[in-house]
């Protein structure tokens, strides 16, 4: 999945072990509010990489969480 496939709202599946407030929202679907909501560099000096994630809406548990780009699959677009 490419970066610039994120919009708001389109619905993604969480695939990664993901707890949010004591509920593991692996395998359960979200609602994207704010694409990018996190861009930026981490780690350590000159080991650092690029960390991106967006605010998405869990209504199975319902709450909001910043899961990273990586641990979401796209299921439709809005």
């Amino acid at each position: 999945m490419d970066e610039s496939d994120i919009i708001k709202g389109m619905v993604v599946v969480i695939e990664h072990d993901y707890d949010v407030f004591g509920a593991n929202v692996s395998g359960m679907t979200a609602v994207v509010i704010r694409p990018y909501s996190v861009d930026r560099m981490e780690g350590p000096y000159k080991r650092e990489k690029r960390v991106v994630k967006h605010l998405v809406y869990v209504e199975d548990v319902d709450e909001y969480c910043e899961p990273r780009h990586e641990w979401l699959r796209i299921v439709s677009q809005e």
